[in-house]
């Protein structure tokens, strides 16, 4: 009988690049699959049809990145040498409440959320998404929503932005 990871790894490698992101995305954020058993069964099939197709998210399952704008939002964090961020950590409110922050800066309590067109034009989607920056504000969190564009288009600007406000002292 075959693994969930092995049979995802299978599924991954027949699918097109346009099925492919949001599979990705949906499996590893809602922790169907660990990210470090989607890498060994990539390994395992090693030199298979379609599998070197899977690198991009070999990556993005090593740093534990969700989409193909964190891929590239993680690049520029290295490129530009800023340190100190966990890509989809839980962050917890004293109730309990859980929330994921696509990079958390924890020492800065800084969060940055990157917000795709196709996942946040959703109403509901909306809605809790302030929601949640609004609980998270309340308990001393900071955050920044970068966009594609902002990320792929304009990366120096974005860049400096974050550069700064990591500079700055949390607000409290």
């Amino acid at each position: 009988m075959q693994t969930l990871p092995a049979a995802f790894v299978d599924t991954m490698r027949v699918l097109t690049e346009e099925a492919r992101r949001p599979l990705f995305s949906w499996v590893l954020t809602r922790e169907k699959i660990k990210a470090q058993d989607f890498v060994g069964a990539v390994e395992l099939r090693r030199g298979a049809t379609g599998i070197r197709s899977l690198s991009d998210y070999v990556e993005m399952a090593i740093y534990n990145l969700a989409s193909e704008a964190e891929r590239r939002l993680k690049d520029l964090f290295d490129r530009y040498g800023i340190a100190g961020w966990q890509a989809n950590a839980t962050i917890r409110l004293a109730d309990g409440t859980p929330f994921k922050a696509d990079f958390l800066f924890a020492a800065r309590r800084l969060i940055i959320e990157v917000d795709g067109w196709a996942f946040h034009r959703d109403h509901a989607v909306f809605q809790a998404d302030h929601r949640r920056d609004l609980l998270l504000g309340a308990a001393g969190y900071q955050t920044i929503r970068l966009t594609w564009d902002q990320i792929v288009n304009r990366p120096a600007e974005t860049i400096r932005a974050i550069q700064q406000t990591l500079a700055q002292e949390p607000v409290s």
